[in-house]
């Protein structure tokens, strides 16, 4: 089992990164269609990068690391992220993560994503329905 921020990484996910194809979709419509918000330079993480920026985010000052936690405005759902269920997995541009968050499911988190407005939105129940969404295969 491979962890990040002591959660275990779907081993879906694992597997589709180890095998190189995690990656931004060519077509950028469907970063639209699944975000909402139009792709600027993405990156999806390696497993060592998801660590990495994992870590880092979580290692701020205290008053970034509020804004980046986010808060619940009664419409995007999650809102919030919690630092110890939470592993970030890319982002769609500069100061835009998406992550597996991990609060309703150990073993299978929501796939989260930092929107334009400061709040978390889920864009998938899972993983594995995100990956399909994106027609990563």
């Amino acid at each position: 089992m491979i962890a990040v921020n002591r959660l275990p990484v779907p081993p879906v996910l694992v597997e589709v990164v180890e095998s190189g194809r995690w990656a931004p979709p060519a077509d950028s419509r469907l970063m639209y269609a699944v975000f909402g918000e139009e792709p600027d330079y993405p990156a999806f993480y390696s497993l060592k990068a998801m660590a990495e920026q994992t870590e880092g985010l979580f290692s701020l000052d205290a008053d970034i690391l509020t804004w980046y936690l986010g808060g619940d405005d009664g419409v995007d759902q999650p809102g919030a992220i919690t630092v110890n269920r939470t592993v970030l997995i890319g982002d769609l541009g500069i100061e835009r993560p998406f992550a597996l968050d991990y609060s309703r499911s150990i073993s299978d988190p929501d796939v989260v994503f930092f929107a334009q407005n400061g709040r978390w939105r889920q864009v998938a129940p899972n993983i594995a329905t995100f990956l399909m969404l994106l027609d990563i295969s």
